[in-house]
């Protein structure tokens, strides 16, 4: 992986993302775990030249945060238990993504974009409500 930060929130209590994160040498991992409080997904998110994004738990965010589509560096894409169900159409702009994983959320469908995304290697899409693979 590339040089730079690594942030990890876990356990902590705020709605979204603390300025600090946005300021020093450029983050290129970034997990957001079991922050109950934590409901938004600030467009500055796009600043970050992130190659991996976690987000876990975080069951405030109640529709998929399509500014992840703006991270198009990112290799790996971790989104589980949390309050949205099907991502809208954009997945294709990730093209650099090699693992994807929708997890334990409320997935009624496969993503029709996941398809179309030619490096991907490892994609985990379990304990859904998915029923079929059309």
């Amino acid at each position: 992986m590339e040089q730079g930060r690594r942030i990890v929130h876990l356990l902590d209590f705020f709605e979204e993302l603390p300025e600090g994160d946005f300021d020093g040498p450029p983050v290129v991992s970034l997990s957001i775990v079991n922050c109950s409080d934590f409901a938004y997904l600030t467009p500055r998110i796009s600043e970050l030249p992130l190659l991996d994004f976690t987000l876990g738990d975080a069951k405030k965010i109640k529709k998929f945060p399509e500014v992840i589509y703006k991270l198009t560096k990112l290799r790996e894409l971790h989104l589980w238990n949390n309050g949205f169900s099907n991502p809208p159409p954009g997945l294709l702009q990730l093209s650099n993504l090699t693992k994807l994983s929708i997890t334990h959320s409320c997935l009624s469908e496969v993503p029709p974009d996941i398809y179309g995304l030619t490096k991907l290697t490892d994609l985990a899409l379990n304990n859904n409500e998915i029923h079929s693979l059309s």
